[in-house]
C-alpha cells in the first residue's frame, strides 16, 4: 500500500471517528433564548424552527444523546407554562423534530428508564455528564412526563414495565422521605 493511500485510509479513519463521537453527545442549540440571534426571531414558528436538530445530525444521534437533547431543550418548560402539562408536552412534540424522533426509537423507554434512575434527592447522580443541573426539579418532571406518554408506556414489554413501575415507587417515596425530613 502506497504511503498516500495510507495517509488517506488513515484520515478518513480518524474523521469517522470524530464524527460517531459527536454523535453520541446531545445537540448544542447554537440559537436559542439568550444568544444574540433569538430577538430576531419574532414569531414562535421562527423560535422552534431555529431550535430543531439538523435531519442528518438528528438521525445519527445515539437515543441517549436525543434523550438528553430534549431534556435539555431550551424551552422544555413550556410544559409548566401551558393549561395543563399534557398541553405543553403536545406544543413542544408537534414543534420540535428531537422529540418526534425519540419516540420512534425501539430503545427510547429503556433509555428514559435508566435515565431515571440517576435521579437522587439533590439532582442526577454523576453518572449522566450530560444532563443539565439547572433547574434539575422541573426536569425530573419533565422526565417524568416523557415517560408518562402513551407512545412510550405502550412500547414497554412486561418487564420493563415493571422495571419502571418499581423505579416509579422508588422515587416516589424518596420524594416522600424527603419532604417529610423538612
Amino acid at each position: 500500500m502506497s504511503m498516500k493511500k495510507l495517509f488517506t485510509f488513515f484520515l478518513c479513519l480518524v474523521s469517522g471517528l470524530l464524527v460517531a463521537q459527536q454523535l453520541n453527545e446531545p445537540f448544542g442549540f447554537p440559537v436559542r433564548p439568550g444568544t444574540k440571534e433569538w430577538p430576531s426571531l419574532k414569531t414562535e414558528q421562527e423560535r422552534f424552527s431555529a431550535m430543531q436538530i439538523p435531519i442528518d445530525i438528528l438521525y445519527k444521534m445515539s437515543t441517549e444523546a436525543i434523550v438528553a437533547t430534549c431534556l435539555n431543550h431550551p424551552t422544555y418548560l413550556i410544559y409548566i407554562t401551558s393549561f395543563d402539562i399534557q398541553t405543553g408536552f403536545d406544543i413542544l412534540e408537534s414543534n420540535f423534530n428531537g422529540l418526534k424522533e425519540l419516540e420512534n426509537r425501539n430503545d427510547a423507554p429503556k433509555c428514559l428508564i435508566n435515565i431515571y434512575q440517576m435521579v437522587g434527592e439533590k439532582g442526577f447522580t454523576s453518572e449522566h455528564k450530560y444532563l443539565d443541573e439547572d433547574t434539575w426539579t422541573f426536569k425530573v418532571a419533565w422526565l417524568e412526563l416523557l415517560l408518562a406518554q402513551d407512545k412510550i408506556i405502550q412500547s414497554l414489554n412486561i418487564n420493563d414495565k415493571n422495571e419502571l413501575l418499581a423505579v416509579t415507587m422508588q422515587k416516589f417515596n424518596m420524594k416522600l422521605s424527603s419532604a417529610t425530613s423538612r
